[in-house]
């Protein structure tokens, strides 16, 4: 039920400070030696995809850090632009693990949400009905417009950020594409490293972007999920509610106590008014005294 995650082919490039990081750079004329998991089939389980994905960026995240000397420690500050990629890539493709599982937890509570067979049957005899469980209906059913209204608006923030995110998908793109154009022209070997390493974090960035949309896409899909249960459950209480309502008739006993309880409270609002007109009679006898 989930999207396709979108598969990015990624190939080594020559050189032997890249060489111990296999599988992060795509080249423009070589095919691939080698490929991240994001290029693993895109029918593979999702789970399964995400947890492929995260095991090749912790091993990345290893491989630059024994590349540049740094502790492996985690508190550590990045030694560098391209570290700080990698450890970002681990927290999203970790975050996408739990993503997965917490959309998939939120579907099932979904269609359980749209089943509510006890309900129903509560109101599948003759009118009258309990006044208490009608009121339990009607606060069920502005809990659950209140919810509605509330993951809507989630929504639109999601879908403003996956534009965003969106955008600067296409903004590292085209860095890469620069990059890529760099490194065809440069000549000698410094500048040849240089731009090697430009076109690495290029490519690192956009690797990055590309999982950063997919993610929100997942938690879109979730959101997307919970607010069409929610409408198709809201429209069947609100019927619920509709027919309930109209059916409804008190019984002379539950008049009979909402007179009572009606006539207590106009007997002690009329007592708190009687108080008070006398209070207030008392300050002004003062201050004519005064």
């Amino acid at each position: 039920p989930f999207r396709r995650l979108a598969a990015v082919a990624i190939m080594l490039v020559a050189g032997p400070a890249l060489a111990q990081i296999p599988g992060i750079l795509p080249g423009p004329t070589k095919a691939p030696a080698n490929q991240t998991a994001e290029a693993t089939p895109a029918t593979a389980a999702p789970r399964a995809l995400a947890e492929a994905q995260l095991a090749e960026a912790r091993r990345q995240q290893e491989a630059a850090r024994l590349e540049d000397g740094s502790a492996p420690a985690t508190d550590d500050l990045p030694a560098n632009e391209r570290q700080r990629v990698l450890d970002r890539l681990v927290l999203v493709y970790g975050e996408r693990v739990n993503l997965i599982d917490e959309t998939a937890t939120l579907k099932k509570s979904a269609a359980e949400m749209q089943d509510k067979p006890a309900l129903a049957a509560e109101f599948s005899g003759p009118p009258p009905y309990p006044t208490l469980r009608i009121d339990a209906l009607r606060d069920e059913f502005e809990l659950m417009s209140e919810r509605l209204k509330h993951r809507e608006s989630t929504r639109l923030v999601l879908e403003t950020q996956k534009q965003g995110l969106i955008e600067a998908q296409r903004r590292a793109s085209e860095a890469l594409r620069l990059a890529d154009d760099r490194l065809a022209r440069a000549k000698g070997e410094t500048e040849l490293k240089k731009e090697r390493g430009n076109r690495e974090l290029a490519a690192l960035r956009l690797q990055l972007s590309e999982a950063e949309v997919t993610n929100v896409g997942i938690v879109l899909q979730g959101a997307q999920a919970e607010i069409q249960a929610l409408e198709l459950s809201t429209a069947e209480t609100q019927r619920l509610v509709t027919r309930v309502l109209a059916s409804q008739t008190l019984p002379r006993e539950d008049v009979d106590k909402q007179q009572t309880r009606l006539r207590d409270a106009l007997s002690k609002l009329s007592t708190e008014i009687d108080r008070r007109a006398a209070i207030n009679t008392r300050r002004l006898a003062d201050r004519e005294r005064l």
